[in-house]
């Protein structure tokens, strides 16, 4: 393995392991950050088969957080059309999102807000060009 090659599995593993440390801190689970954090960006809530999509994790795992957040009172389920479910958050999965996950986000924005217009640019380029090309190097076995 290339030196370079290295170094960027160790940068992506560490970045994981920090957003991991960071759910721990917030005494929420991985996946219930990964959610919130769709349900952020989406805006007032997504269809369940989103979550799946954006989040890389099982249909399974989605399930069993999101029966658990419904429990807790902190989302609500919603039926769609056909099979689709709508995930929406409470109000106290508002305060919770804020509490959590908006933090991590506007630590995200702070972090890149410090960079020039041109590195934002490089940096989105180069990671988007990776992905492409990487993503049809998978596609290919």
């Amino acid at each position: 393995m290339k030196p370079e090659t290295r170094e960027l599995d160790n940068i992506f593993a560490s970045i994981d392991n920090t957003y991991r440390e960071a759910a721990k801190r917030l005494a929420i689970t991985d996946t219930e950050m990964d959610i919130l954090y769709v349900i952020n960006l989406e805006g007032s809530g997504c269809n369940q088969s989103c979550l799946y999509k954006q989040t890389g994790l099982t249909k399974s795992t989605v399930n069993s957080a999101l029966h658990k957040m419904q429990e807790r009172g902190e989302i609500e389920l919603i039926s769609g059309e056909g099979r689709n479910v709508c995930v929406r958050l409470t109000d106290k999965g508002r305060v919770l999102s804020e509490r959590t996950v908006c933090r991590l986000i506007a630590f995200e924005e702070e972090v890149f807000g410090e960079w020039t217009q041109e590195e934002w640019e490089l940096f989105i380029s180069l990671n988007r060009r990776f992905l492409e090309q990487f993503r049809k190097k998978v596609e290919s076995l």
